[in-house]
């Protein structure tokens, strides 16, 4: 794998989970159950879960930075959801 590889796939699963919890808030938002199920609770915990053992692969084929990446959105947004869902 090269880092141009490892650099698109950390990009789109960014993107994808940013889009699953974005998807979440607007259900939320618009009292719609069946969408706002993806910024539950729930798909937080599968994201940090499905997140962290990424960061560890990552580690262990020798792709630091990009785990550190993973890792560093996950926190931050986990912060943001909690940040705009406390309201």
């Amino acid at each position: 794998m090269t880092h141009e590889t490892i650099r698109l796939f950390v990009e789109s699963w960014t993107a994808s989970w940013t889009l699953v919890l974005g998807m979440g808030y607007v259900g939320q938002t618009l009292a719609w159950p069946s969408l706002s199920a993806l910024g539950g609770n729930a798909a937080a915990r599968m994201l940090v879960l499905a997140s962290t053992a990424l960061a560890l692969a990552l580690c262990i084929a020798g792709f630091s930075p990009a785990a550190l990446s993973v890792a560093g959105w996950t926190i931050g947004i986990n912060i943001i959801r909690k940040t705009v869902g406390s309201y």
